[in-house]
């Protein structure tokens, strides 16, 4: 019997064949009836050596004798399209996105994202914008890390599933229909046990980050792995830092053995830009530039951001015995692999991509959509006075105070695109509020320079004339101070807290907003309610204790003020979840920026936290609701069994009238199950483990809808001491809890 790859030469050969006899002048790797291998394999062989080289380079220049237009790699999608020329949709920052724990919501954002990047790049001469640099797969395992708000939170489980819905909407999009194309190339960034920008002495060009095998399988692997295997994203970006000594972006172990050997990733790896760089110039890992790039393409990086290939990676490197053609052909082979897959050398009818127009760019729909995001990500941390929702009957004037109640850039979060419609807290109070005859009033209270104290007595003043007040404070993650620094601009609000290269110092709002929100509250009689606007974990104490109410609102994006008064008016019930854990201030005290283990002393996230040494504030996973929501039932098939099968879960909850003044005619409500135990100890285990969660919506008051969940066997293991996943028999609680109602809770059995 012939062999397989026999036959397969011998189809290839027929196939060439076949095109010769049709059309003599159309060469294969134009031929679209063709496999895209074979394609691949025919361009390579008529490229010579010196255009080789420059397509290595995020900025692949055109190639005029075969008619290939240049190619941009690269284009910022985290929560919306940056890098073009026009507007585009700004959704919330990843972070509060991961508060509304609906995976279809991200799904659907992640497809409004391709089809306006899609609908770009069908607009204009070259190949531009549809490799993505997103998602940000990284757990936000450290609360000071700069750019944990472009994570989708610090649990294995929500980001799994988020991550996994947004690389497939960036790919495929909401309902796909076809496999031929991709829709966009999704690059999940950065890989791997990246969590310090600036901090404790370390950047994050050359910090070293000591993990273990055990937390790298537990903590730092599993985003990852489902990233490449469950989302099948065809691309990885290595990051900046080096793991347990090796620059990742000259890993072997990691790019090749681990990434393409282990779990059988085809797609494309591009460095950080600048990292290959950094392998001699940050960590001097290797000293001769050359030898340093050369590793880098033979590690696994198929693709420089920077400068390292195009300076070191020729002719001479070859002649040298750095590096083969071989070795150029394989990271070149896996680039036009995608630049095929992504349609560039077809007809635009043969792709239904190329149909996207261009109006769909900032669309009403999208708009719409973004408010939705806004909405669900909202979480109501507290309503001790049940003064939310608004009374509208009793309440006649607002008052919006604060440095973020009419910021517009402070909304934003980080790598985002360009808007002509933000809407601010108190633009969207206002816009709600007229439709009810209610006047409303902003001041802004307090500025990092300028007449502090004028600020602050006219906010007072806005205060004592209103019914009630909204103070908005918070972080900031913008890119540069802005005019902060201009002695002229006394209306300036705060620079960045949080962003990339600058991780926190501490947790707690600055302290001029602290002390305005304390002022503000002693000085007026009029109810004070808390909204802050951020990305990481705030500690908040007093602002909890005393405020009359209080929400988080994240970096909304463009619909923020909309979505937050969809909220306020209680034309939305909050049902949001915390996705990381609200800590105490001194919290950042106890562990350092660049430790890498999960379990050890105060313990990190909310599976590992020591809670009778640093007790949280608020947990992950926390949330109130308008209503009251009970679990009246759970069940669980198979209760006994081996942990390698999978237990499908049905839960039923009942909505009810709750802690609000008026609790709206519908709601929202998210179903987690948590899993404990005492078959395994608490350091292996963790205090408890998200295992599955989805959202039931529009319930109406009394009435009941049933859930239906898997916990994988995956949720069923655990790491032990030397890093292998295994499970223990005996008995596990599923539990999942109310809100202002009953919780449930039945035991599974693994045998």
């Amino acid at each position: 019997r012939w062999s397989r790859s026999l036959r397969m030469r011998l189809l290839v050969l027929f196939l060439l064949a076949f095109v010769g006899c049709g059309d003599s002048v159309l060469p294969p790797w134009k031929n679209y009836t063709l496999p895209i291998p074979v394609r691949v394999k025919n361009l390579l062989s008529v490229l010579k050596i010196e255009e080789k080289f420059p397509q290595l380079s995020s900025n692949a220049p055109a190639i005029p004798r075969l008619g290939i237009k240049q190619f941009k790699w690269g284009n910022e999608a985290l929560h919306g399209i940056v890098n073009h020329n026009g507007y585009a949709t700004i959704f919330p920052q990843p972070i509060g996105t991961a508060a509304s724990w609906d995976k279809e919501l991200v799904r659907k954002i992640a497809t409004a994202v391709s089809d306006e990047a899609r609908g770009m790049n069908n607009n204009q001469s070259d190949w531009y914008g549809l490799t993505v640099w997103a998602p940000n797969a990284n757990l936000f395992t450290h609360a000071r890390w700069g750019r944990g708000h472009e994570t989708y939170g610090e649990s294995v489980h929500l980001a799994i599933e988020l991550n996994t819905q947004y690389i497939l909407g960036l790919q495929q999009g909401e309902y796909p229909t076809q496999q031929k194309y991709l829709k966009l190339v999704s690059t999940p960034k950065h890989f791997l046990a990246y969590q310090l920008e600036e901090a404790d002495g370390y950047t994050r060009f050359y910090f070293n980050a000591n993990v273990s095998q055990r937390d790298l399988v537990d903590t730092y692997l599993p985003v990852w792995e489902a990233s490449v295997k469950k989302a099948n994203a065809e691309g990885v970006m290595c990051s900046y830092n080096s793991v347990n000594g090796v620059p990742n972006c000259a890993s072997k172990k990691w790019l090749t053995q681990w990434l393409r050997d282990e779990h059988k990733f085809s797609g494309y790896v591009t460095s950080d830009c600048g990292a290959v760089e950094g392998i001699w110039h940050s960590h001097r890992y290797i000293k001769d530039p050359q030898v340093a790039a050369a590793q880098a393409l033979k590690a696994g990086t198929d693709l420089d951001c920077g400068s390292a290939y195009k300076k070191y990676l020729n002719a001479t490197a070859i002649k040298a015995g750095l590096l083969t053609e071989q070795d150029v052909d394989s990271a070149l082979g896996r680039l036009l692999t995608l630049r095929f897959k992504l349609g560039e050398f077809d007809p635009d009818h043969m792709v239904p991509w190329k149909q996207i127009p261009p109006s769909v760019v900032n669309s009403a729909k999208h708009r719409q959509l973004a408010r939705q995001a806004s909405r669900e990500s909202i979480v109501l941390l507290d309503n001790k006075k049940k003064l939310l929702p608004f009374d509208t009957k009793k309440i006649k004037r607002i008052a919006v105070v604060g440095p973020s109640a009419n910021d517009t850039f402070v909304l934003l979060g980080n790598y985002h695109g360009q808007t002509d419609k933000i809407v601010t807290p108190f633009a969207g109070i206002q816009q709600r509020a007229k439709q009810e005859g209610i006047e409303v009033q902003w001041a802004q209270g307090v500025a990092e320079i300028g007449d502090g104290l004028w600020l602050q007595q006219k906010a007072v003043a806005v205060a004592d004339w209103a019914d009630i007040v909204v103070v908005c404070v918070g972080l900031s993650a913008r890119k540069t101070p802005g005019s902060c620094y201009d002695p002229k601009n006394k209306y300036c609000v705060f620079p960045a807290q949080e962003k990339e290269a600058l991780d926190r110092t501490v947790l707690t709002l600055p302290h001029e907003q602290s002390d305005f929100v304390k002022g503000l509250k002693m000085r007026t009689k009029t109810p004070v309610v808390g909204v802050f606007i951020n990305g990481g974990p705030i500690a908040i104490d007093w602002e909890l204790e005393h405020l009359d109410g209080s929400v988080l609102g994240w970096y909304g994006g463009e619909e923020m003020g909309s979505g937050l008064a969809d909220v306020l008016f209680g034309d939305y019930d909050p049902a949001g979840r915390l996705p990381w854990t609200m800590y105490s201030a001194n919290y950042v005290n106890k562990i350092a920026a660049t430790a890498m283990t999960m379990n050890v002393g105060v313990g990190r996230t909310y599976r590992y936290l020591d809670l009778e040494m640093s007790p949280p504030r608020l947990a992950f996973g926390y949330g109130q609701s308008y209503a009251a929501w009970h679990v009246l039932n759970m069940k669980v098939t198979p209760e006994s069994g081996p942990s390698s099968v999978a237990r499908t879960v049905t839960v039923t909850v009942k909505r009810e009238q709750g802690n609000a003044g008026t609790t709206p005619a519908v709601g929202d409500f998210v179903v987690s199950l948590w899993l404990e135990t005492g078959e395994v100890p608490a350091k292996l285990w963790g205090n408890t483990k998200l295992a599955a969660f989805t959202k039931v919506k529009g319930v109406k008051t009394g009435e009941t809808q049933t859930a239906t969940l898997t916990i994988e066997p995956e949720s069923l293991h655990y790491t032990d001491s030397e890093g292998n996943r295994v499970s223990t028999p005996g008995q596990y609680v599923v539990a999942c809890d109310g809100i202002g109602g009953a919780s449930s809770s039945v035991t599974l059995t693994i045998t």
